[in-house]
């Protein structure tokens, strides 16, 4: 990434040093790079971060949800904190300027939607481009039966596949946490007859541009979710369906079936926490609220935990998930 504005050094040291402690900063380099063409586009002539520029460059985001604001305002800080630590006085955004409250909604997918969905994945694609149609199903596969984030999927390689056990280690997530992800027996074989079918070797990411070998990109498996969901005729609002509530989708269905089956969800709610990578149960526990309101016949069973472990009145903000 090239920078070009007044504060390009620091940006690039900043990175810089941020990578070298571990931080995957992908997300983060691209608000750099946005902050950088706003230096451009406005003159900015004097390497000074006030609190004039910092707000100016977040404000002129139009239209932007609340959260995505919190997010630019986020790495501001960080950056702040790096200038002054090397002795150039600049502004810091407080962490509370733009609350963290999102208008965000979790979209669950119907089991009708999810039948027509992969059958849209097989009609969208012509004989000459089966290896594409097997990989786009497969990614979506993996996102609704294991609840991974898309970066997850897309970061597996062959050799994070344990073809004994039929587990997957994923080792880049959200948190920084290893884990391990188990497959459904069916899903496995299919994994297991891509990679035979495609030659994958031990260091090949599972999914790739066929053409490049390249890792397969994230804009593009949103980009062919687009055109299942209009293909399958499922309405797209402001409210979903997205890619990641497949994630959302199979915790609600994970909570539905263990309530179905009379699991303990003081025991399951910490074991469904871990596999989904949340930092604390409290994330998860939102799901189960959403359970609750989902599917009355269930309601019941929920409230004999709800004094337990679901506080009243606290506010769900599925963007953290």
């Amino acid at each position: 990434m090239i920078f070009k504005g007044i504060f390009k050094n620091e940006i690039n040291n900043f990175i810089k040093e941020k990578t070298s402690l571990g931080y995957k900063y992908e997300r983060e380099i691209q608000v750099m790079k946005d902050f950088d063409n706003y230096t451009v586009k406005n003159d900015l002539t004097t390497n000074i971060l006030t609190k004039e520029v910092v707000i100016s460059w977040i404000d002129s985001h139009l239209g932007v949800k609340l959260i995505t604001k919190k997010h630019y305002g986020d790495v501001m800080r960080e950056f702040g904190k790096y200038l002054n630590r090397y002795d150039k006085i600049s502004f810091i955004l407080p962490g509370k300027y733009y609350p963290a409250k999102s208008d965000f909604k979790a979209y669950i997918y119907s089991e009708a939607e999810l039948k027509v969905f992969f059958k849209a994945v097989k009609q969208n694609y012509s004989l000459e481009k089966i290896d594409k149609q097997d990989m786009v199903y497969l990614i979506f596969k993996l996102l609704y039966t294991t609840g991974m984030r898309v970066s997850e999927v897309l970061d597996i390689k062959v050799k994070n596949i344990n073809f004994n056990d039929q587990t997957i280690l994923l080792e880049n997530t959200k948190n920084d946490m290893e884990r391990l992800i188990v497959l459904k027996e069916n899903v496995f074989n299919e994994i297991n007859d891509y990679c035979n079918k495609y030659d994958k070797t031990l260091d090949d990411y599972l999914f790739t541009n066929h053409k490049t070998n390249k890792k397969f990109k994230r804009c593009m498996v949103y980009a062919n979710f687009r055109i299942i969901l209009k293909l399958a005729d499922i309405t797209y609002t402001n409210h979903g369906p997205r890619v990641h509530d497949f994630r959302h989708t199979f915790a609600v269905h994970s909570f539905k079936q263990a309530l179905n089956n009379n699991v303990d969800i003081n025991v399951f709610l910490p074991i469904l926490s871990t596999y989904l990578g949340h930092q604390d149960i409290y994330a998860t526990e939102k799901y189960l609220h959403l359970t609750n309101e989902l599917y009355p016949e269930i309601r019941k069973t929920v409230e004999i935990y709800d004094n337990d472990i679901i506080p009243n009145g606290k506010a769900i903000n599925y963007a953290e998930l």
